[in-house]
């Protein structure tokens, strides 16, 4: 009994027994905390089950620093290539639910005007990008914390489609180089 106890233990909680036949007895408590969904969303015909994530690329388009020589200067914005009018297709959520989606807070923010920054080493400078709602040309910013976000209810086969865009932003006059980013986001549902 004594060696079952000590397997248990390592098993479970990683711990070295010293004798199989120790004496001593100590109590302890493991608390586990979780919870179950209806469905899994499919993001993009991905299912997000904690081993797999979806990516969505935007590749937005070379362009003039001439173009972007004051602060507060924006570009147009980009949605990437999309012929169905969204470029994040939920699937297999709970039918007839509320969904949303906001940024999440990660990658390299300037908080100052809520927008992302070149990570590139080199890269161009003075030069950051603007995350938006793009449905409808609308056009709404985004902020990196998540204030802001983007709600739909689900259709009756638990569908619903996001459009985000991103567009340049200048936080002065911009030097030439390259562009990359990383911008993360939720998708919340009961």
């Amino acid at each position: 009994m004594n060696r079952l106890i000590c397997v248990v233990a390592l098993w479970m909680a990683g711990l070295f027994c010293g004798h199989a036949f120790a004496q001593k007895t100590t109590s302890a408590s493991l608390s586990v905390a979780s919870s179950m969904t209806q469905n899994t969303c499919y993001i993009n015909g991905v299912q997000q089950n904690g081993s797999s994530v979806a990516s969505i690329s935007i590749r937005l388009p070379t362009v003039s620093k001439a173009d972007f020589s004051t602060a507060g200067k924006l570009g147009p914005v980009i949605v990437g290539t999309t012929s169905k009018g969204s470029n994040i297709a939920l699937t297999s959520c709970p039918a007839n639910t509320n969904v949303a989606l906001a940024l999440d807070g990660t990658g390299s923010i300037d908080t100052t005007t809520g927008t992302y920054k070149n990570t590139t080493t080199g890269g161009a400078g003075n030069m950051n990008v603007q995350v938006v709602n793009a449905e409808n040309g609308i056009n709404t910013a985004l902020m990196p914390t998540g204030t802001n976000k983007i709600i739909k209810t689900t259709d009756g086969t638990g569908t619903a489609n996001f459009l985000l865009g991103a567009r340049y932003y200048a936080t002065a006059a911009v030097t030439a180089g390259q562009f990359t980013t990383t911008v993360g986001f939720n998708i919340t549902y009961p």
